[in-house]
């Protein structure tokens, strides 16, 4: 499963750090996500693996989740 965001597109870092969080009771039987998001004027990875999850600053943005 996956979605693709146009680059020009916003998120919130919050939000993301909350749904991240989340992802679990979200997705029951979650092997990984991750995306590519832009967050205010930087590009951030974020990684969800192993039942934790971790971001990175990255330049370039889509969502992949797999169960």
């Amino acid at each position: 499963m996956g979605w693709t965001f146009p680059p020009e597109q916003p998120f919130s870092g919050e939000a993301l750090t909350n749904l991240f969080d989340r992802l679990p009771k979200l997705v029951p039987g979650l092997v990984r996500a991750k995306g590519v998001f832009r967050v205010l004027d930087s590009w951030v990875w974020l990684n969800w693996a192993e039942g934790q999850w971790g971001a990175t600053q990255v330049s370039g943005g889509a969502i992949v989740v797999s169960s």
